[in-house]
């Protein structure tokens, strides 16, 4: 993963904000954020295949957006470091622990082994975040 940003990162960074201020992303960023508390890969299920209702629209918006933008990093066409900045990409980090429990299961489950792999990738292996949790657990 490309760790320097780049004049590109910037437009990229600025292109993805606009999506996500389009109001029926702010909807869904929201309902992510405050309404959908998945307890298992059941209740991920039953939303995601609950076809035209707005909470499975919701939720396929908000998962591919953070996969598109991940898949971003891992293929070097964004930086780790511009996309990992904390202010841009802290509701990445809510919605993988959302899902992170039972993401095998989930995987498993709708016959997708590659759902939110790019996000996975990102978040795991990225030197910048374990340096980041590894601060954190030595402040508390």
């Amino acid at each position: 993963m490309r760790k320097r940003p780049t004049t590109q990162d910037a437009q990229i960074l600025l292109q993805l904000e606009h999506l996500r201020n389009e109001p029926e992303m702010r909807t869904a960023h929201l309902w992510w954020r405050d309404r959908f508390w998945p307890r298992n890969a059941a209740d991920y299920l039953k939303v995601e295949m609950a076809q035209g209702t707005d909470a499975s629209r919701w939720l396929r918006q908000v998962a591919t957006s953070w996969a598109l933008a991940a898949s971003l990093v891992v293929d070097e066409t964004r930086s780790e470091k511009a996309f990992l900045n904390f202010a841009v990409s802290q509701e990445l980090f809510t919605v993988f622990a959302k899902v992170r429990p039972f993401l095998k299961e989930s995987r498993r489950c709708t016959d997708n082994p590659d759902f939110m792999a790019h996000v996975e990738e990102v978040i795991l292996h990225s030197k910048s975040v374990r340096f980041n949790q590894r601060d954190r657990l030595k402040h508390r």
